[in-house]
């Protein structure tokens, strides 16, 4: 098949793709984290409450009109296009359940999206190492082959750190010590 288009494209003037060996080829390291259908329905939320809808029931011809199918009942269910079950609203997290949005709807609460699709965590540049032999006196074997990978964790990550700010000697660590004030 690649060899018949190959003469077609020659044929017509058009440029030919040379096939590249499997270890010359580019290779996609990252991929991106597909976006989850509870996340799409915080965000459908957030968006029909900045519209600020008169009551509870305004709020739900909203999210119909956003394109959610909602399930009334004892609990208030959404489903979105490519949903195959409904979600409650109050699985959906904190701030997210129907007394929580009928009283941001009546103006006595203010809505946090604290809901965040890309969230950040910082990991801390050092941390201490754990001492087995200390613990072991209360954990079994289990515990210690989780310690042992976790301490060769953090021995791996604080070499990284140091080879990236060229940390070589006490004296290179101690200058990047950030100063203390003197009234602390």
């Amino acid at each position: 098949m690649q060899r018949v288009s190959d003469l077609v494209c020659l044929e017509h003037g058009l440029s030919v793709i040379e096939p590249k060996p499997y270890d010359e080829r580019d290779k996609r390291a990252v991929y991106p984290k597909p976006e989850k259908h509870r996340d799409k329905i915080r965000a459908a939320i957030d968006q029909v409450l900045q519209k600020k809808p008169k009551d509870f029931d305004d709020f739900l011809r909203m999210m119909e009109e956003a394109g959610y199918e909602v399930k009334r009942g004892k609990n208030i269910s959404l489903k979105g296009k490519g949903q195959q079950r409904f979600i409650r609203l109050r699985s959906l997290g904190e701030g997210y359940s129907e007394e929580e949005i009928r009283k941001v709807i009546a103006g006595s609460v203010q809505h946090k999206s604290e809901f965040r699709s890309s969230q950040i965590h910082e990991k801390p540049q050092f941390n201490l190492l754990i001492d087995i032999q200390e613990r072991m006196k209360t954990k079994g074997p289990g515990y210690q082959r989780w310690a042992t990978v976790y301490n060769l964790k953090q021995m791996s990550e604080t070499f990284l750190f140091m080879r990236e700010h060229h940390v070589e000697s006490f004296e290179d660590l101690y200058r990047m010590r950030p100063c203390r004030s003197s009234t602390t």
